[in-house]
């Protein structure tokens, strides 16, 4: 039952917000024992709600309607008996018409006219134990209903979704999340359809982080690799996510992480989430593919006297397919051959205008974004020059630049010394391999031991002596 009805709508929140004097705090506390199913407490609540109120008659119907109600029949009846000239002072018509109505059914009672059974108690309202409901989608919670009063006859009732593609319920108050949107939980009782709801917000679950199966991929030209992707949580709502890349010139990926080497160079990969833009990236670095060099050489007839034997080089890619070198030739007064694809890098050599140098591999410098060539000069070293300050050479360039620059000698021993002048005790200015070739300049004899010696020029252009007896034409 709902004491407030018998004073209109009590403007009372908590126990709490008023003096103990007011009787309208005990009826509010007599209330709350009667949901507890406390009796005994509410008839002591009310007792001082009567107490307060100088005996008002409106607090002691309430009294009469607990005793009725729980039973008490002889008490009620005296109390009505006592009280009557109050109450009919007190009260509006309808209840002291109600208080009469007691009294009857109370004379029936205790003189066994009336059977003795429970009264029929109808529903006057429910409450949920929530008014609002925030949950991810396949989250789940419990709704709880309360029946008033707590003795009502008839407390089943029937819980509802408005939407049931956004939420479920169950018989047993259970909520499930289904999509996302907003909808209500209703719960609607049997007796009086009496009804309340919750309201239901159901939000999408978030994208946390995103991330690559690798920081790093290397790849050469043509070369394709897959790129796997991982949304966390793995049941976030909104997975998608799309793929950009820094230098797209370099790799071609597509939407499913599929990514191609295009030409040499560098790049990073990007993936971000459509949901909250979270990023991870990737690094792919493309390598042109090069040569693994097989050089066969052999030597031309000497077509005339002190003619230079111009070697035939032959090479081959790994499937033994044959091809030509291919040249560069510096195009400016000096140029920089460094220790790799940067001018960051030392400086291994300086060459001079036309110096021929041998291709190995092209690379594209990320930041600055310009070609660099990987090249071989000297005696086999090897370095990077920049693209800017050589040319394409063909093998045939090449070989009319040597024969351009006069009479060769190539080292018949394994290792061979050029030193300062004709002869044994002279400094030792550099040592070159077997095969090296050497450019003739002119020869002397030295006057103690009658031995021959060679005026030579490297191809990095340092000039010494070299014996003759570990040279051949």
């Amino acid at each position: 039952m709902t004491f407030a009805s018998a004073f209109g709508n009590l403007k009372i929140e908590s126990v709490e917000q008023v003096e103990d004097t007011n009787p309208n705090l005990y009826v509010q506390r007599a209330e709350q024992a009667l949901i507890r199913e406390s009796i005994e407490e509410a008839l002591r609540e009310v007792d001082k709600a009567i107490q307060f109120s100088n005996d008002n008659g409106n607090y002691i119907f309430e009294k009469v309607k607990i005793l009725f109600t729980s039973g008490r029949y002889q008490e009620c009846k005296k109390l009505i008996e006592q009280k009557q000239q109050v109450m009919k002072t007190d009260l509006l018509d309808y209840k002291y018409q109600q208080c009469l109505d007691y009294q009857v059914k109370l004379k029936a009672k205790v003189e066994g006219k009336l059977p003795t059974t429970n009264p029929v108690i109808h529903v006057t309202g429910i409450s949920l134990n929530r008014v609002n409901l925030v949950l991810k989608i396949g989250e789940s919670d419990k709704l709880t209903a309360n029946i008033l009063p707590v003795n009502a006859t008839n407390k089943h009732f029937e819980w509802r979704s408005k939407n049931t593609t956004i939420v479920s319920v169950d018989k047993q108050g259970n909520v499930k999340a289904r999509g996302i949107g907003k909808t209500m939980i209703m719960a609607v009782t049997q007796d009086g359809n009496y009804s309340t709801y919750c309201n239901i917000e159901v939000k999408p679950i978030p994208v946390e982080r995103i991330t690559f199966d690798k920081s790093e991929i290397v790849l050469k030209k043509g070369q394709e690799e897959n790129l796997a992707v991982t949304v966390f949580p793995w049941n976030a709502t909104n997975k998608a996510y799309h793929f950009t890349s820094s230098k797209p010139s370099v790799i071609q990926i597509d939407e499913n992480g599929l990514i191609k080497g295009l030409k040499g160079g560098k790049t990073t990969i990007t993936v971000a989430t459509e949901d909250g833009n979270f990023m991870s990236e990737c690094t792919v670095i493309v390598k042109s593919s090069f040569m693994v060099w097989m050089i066969l050489v052999s030597f031309c007839a000497v077509i005339a006297f002190k003619t230079p034997l111009i070697p035939i080089v032959q090479e081959f890619f790994q499937n033994n397919e044959m091809l030509e070198k291919q040249y560069l030739a510096v195009t400016v007064k000096n140029a920089n051959i460094r220790m790799g694809p940067s001018i960051d890098y030392e400086v291994l050599e300086v060459v001079s205008y036309n110096t021929y140098l041998e291709f190995l591999e092209e690379y594209w410098e990320i930041d600055e974004e310009e070609n660099w060539y990987r090249i071989s000069f000297g005696e086999g070293q090897e370095g990077w020059i920049h693209s800017s300050i050589v040319v394409w050479r063909s093998q045939g360039d090449f070989q009319q630049h040597m024969n351009s620059l006069g009479q060769y000698i190539t080292v018949d021993a394994e290792y061979a010394n050029i030193r300062t002048g004709p002869g044994r005790h002279y400094e030792v200015l550099q040592v070159v391999p077997y095969s090296t070739f050497l450019e003739f300049l002119g020869e002397d004899i030295e006057e103690s031991t009658g031995e021959t010696w060679y005026s030579v020029r490297t191809q990095e252009g340092e000039e010494g002596w070299i014996h003759n007896n570990i040279v051949s034409w």
